[in-house]
């Protein structure tokens, strides 16, 4: 009979010891856990500095080898990357909306207030317009 009580003890001592250790886990990780003012800021910790375009004329053969700047070729590079080179499909949308929608018009850093060969921007000619119409 010493033996068999002595085997019930020592189970419910693994039984206590095994949960000690699982609320030890929990405990642990709860403490270490990711929370709101302690996550690292891992942008700054990488010190990111931006993509850099790469200056190999990697689309070279489709305009028969023209000798182009750096800038035209990460230029290219670029437009061929965000349009998948499906230039027609949007060359299609922008003429198909009118020029509502024409990615060009978008990134682009052409002013045409600044710009003196332009007879008024096409703002003055919207205000011009609307003018006309409220009067």
């Amino acid at each position: 009979m010493e033996d068999a009580a002595v085997l019930r003890r020592l189970r419910a001592l693994a039984v206590v010891l095994a949960l000690l250790a699982m609320a030890a886990s929990v405990v642990l990780w709860w403490r270490s856990r990711p929370a709101p003012g302690r996550t690292p800021d891992e942008a700054a910790a990488a010190a990111f500095n931006g993509f850099i375009a790469p200056v190999e004329d990697y689309f070279q053969a489709m305009d028969g080898r023209a000798n182009l700047t750096v800038n035209q070729v990460q230029g290219r590079n670029l437009w061929m990357v965000h349009s998948g080179g499906n230039d027609r499909f949007w060359d299609a949308l922008a003429r198909d909306t009118g020029g509502a929608f024409d990615l060009l018009k978008v990134v682009s850093s052409y002013d045409p207030e600044a710009d003196p060969r332009a007879e008024g921007g096409m703002f003055s000619r919207l205000e011009g317009l609307l003018r006309a119409l409220s009067v």
